[in-house]
């Protein structure tokens, strides 16, 4: 009877303790259950910011190359500004900021008459900065090594610099006529 007694309380602890264990596993189970849920809400919710945020990039090259087509050139190459903070490697971004600070260069004007060409300079270093970064980022951008060229010859009169972007864009459009008119002039230019 004590050797039955002592088995029974064995047994019954035995028991607590796989019942301690089941508990504690299902409370984990719990958890672990709340867990995966919130976690699974949360990657919806990132995923939802994440397309939000592509969506805003996408929407500033839209309006930007409205403002282009509407010839309102600092207006577009703010919105480009903006839409490189969410696509900062996206080489038709940079081509833009290089198309529109070369054409706001041009409303650089002195009204002060100071002589200062400061502020014409720094467009065109912009312009030059975007352009050789779209190249970088697709060194068979055409349109860009183009771009550069006519920067070079038109305004920054750097005939020699023009030169290798046109040979370059030549050997991708071998029928460029544009590209070999202005490779020939800087040529001409360079002697």
């Amino acid at each position: 009877s004590v050797k039955l007694r002592e088995l029974k309380n064995t047994e019954i602890k035995i028991i607590r303790h796989d019942l301690k264990h089941v508990l504690s596993s299902i409370s984990t189970m719990i958890n672990n259950q709340e867990y995966e849920e919130a976690i699974k809400k949360y990657d919806e919710r990132v995923r939802d910011i994440q397309i939000s945020q592509s969506q805003i990039g996408i929407w500033h090259k839209i309006v930007g190359t409205r403002y282009l087509d509407k010839k309102l050139y600092g207006e577009a190459l703010k919105s480009f500004q903006k839409a490189l903070e969410y696509y900062p490697d996206n080489q038709n971004l940079y081509y833009y900021v290089g198309l529109c600070a070369a054409y706001m260069s041009h409303a650089a004007l002195d009204f002060d008459a100071t002589g200062n060409a400061d502020k014409k300079m720094n467009y065109l270093k912009l312009s030059e900065d975007a352009y050789l970064r779209a190249i970088s980022i697709d060194p068979r951008y055409v349109r860009a090594l183009y771009a550069i060229a006519v920067l070079y010859e038109f305004e920054l009169k750097e005939y020699d610099k023009a030169i290798p972007h046109l040979e370059k864009a030549l050997t991708i459009e071998k029928k460029n006529l544009d590209a070999m008119t202005l490779l020939a002039r800087c040529y001409y230019r360079a002697e």
